[in-house]
Formats: structure tokens, sequence, C-alpha cells
């Protein structure tokens, strides 16, 4: 979890606002989700939003 997490929050800081893209995140039952960048605020959204999923499969 903590290396998902780490993932998530290094592809938001590398991303601008203006260039929004998709990022992709292995969840810990190996699923691969894509997550747009431009539909979140902030890290700190996706971030959530990455624990909602990984709660969801468990």
């Amino acid at each position: 979890m903590k290396k998902i997490l780490s993932a998530v929050f290094f592809l938001t800081l590398c991303c601008s606002a203006a260039n929004a893209h998709s990022v992709k995140v292995t969840l810990s039952n190996g699923q691969v989700v894509y997550l747009e960048s431009d539909n979140y605020q902030s890290a700190s959204d996706m971030i959530a939003d990455v624990i909602r999923l990984e709660n969801q499969i468990h």
C-alpha cells in the first residue's frame, strides 16, 4: 500500500494541471487502473481515491 501511495504522489507531482494525463496505478491484487489527473484537485484527492479502491477489493 505504501508503494502505491508513493507512486501516486510522485506521479501527481510530476504532472501539471495544464498537462493532465492518465496515471497508472497497480492495486494490491494486481489489478491495474488508470486515474485521470485532471479529475483531482490535489495529490491528496488522488491518494484518497486509491485508498477507496483498495478498500473495495478487500
